[in-house]
């Protein structure tokens, strides 16, 4: 999962309880997708749509415009990678013959 809290500057509500909301509306030809999705709390949710706060999402990178036309970005934060353990080394086995 890309969100892990809302994308709302400073919110950090879990995504789990986060509703979907369309960057560019559903209704105006947005596509319900991961690179047009962004969870918001449902606070935040109703704000974005009520009160003239605005974003652009690109990458997975917020950027909000508020109602007096301050920006701030948002960055979801890094996923956990795991890595594999190593494998047998070849020179760790006996010969085949």
């Amino acid at each position: 999962m890309r969100d892990q809290t809302c994308r709302h500057p400073g919110c950090t509500r879990p995504a789990s309880t986060a509703e979907a909301d369309h960057t560019i509306e559903w209704r105006d030809g947005g596509e319900t997708s991961l690179e047009n999705l962004a969870s918001l709390c449902t606070s935040h949710h109703h704000l974005r749509h009520g009160d003239r706060w605005r974003y652009t999402l690109r990458d997975g990178v917020t950027a909000w415009t508020t109602p007096t036309g301050r920006r701030i970005t948002t960055r979801p934060p890094g996923l956990a990678h795991t890595v594999p353990p190593p494998g047998p080394r070849f020179d760790d086995l006996p010969p085949p013959f």
